[in-house]
């Protein structure tokens, strides 16, 4: 599976332990501040479940499954087209 996650923590602070969850996850790519993209073998909900107890209340994330990548487009380095390339299905 691949997952697009993004999120704004409020207040804001430091996301150590975010971020290791997320590194934890399985292979994941990093390029824009608060938006990751993991591929994993876990369902959504088994994903979501890892998340949601790293963050507070007052926080807002969003996951998708964006494991059909369709087409895409923006403005990023050549090692970030080439990773999403690779896992396109």
């Amino acid at each position: 599976m691949l997952y697009l996650v993004s999120y704004t923590l409020s207040p804001p602070r430091a996301i150590p332990r975010i971020e290791e969850e997320l590194k934890k996850s399985g292979i994941w790519w990093h390029h824009l501040d608060f938006t990751w993209i993991i591929e994993t073998d876990e369902t959504i909900d088994r994903f979501y479940r890892h998340l949601a107890i790293r963050f507070l209340d007052t926080d807002h994330f969003l996951i998708l499954d964006i494991t059909e990548l369709g087409r895409f487009s923006g403005w990023l380095p050549n090692s970030a087209w080439e990773w999403l390339r690779h896992r396109k299905t």
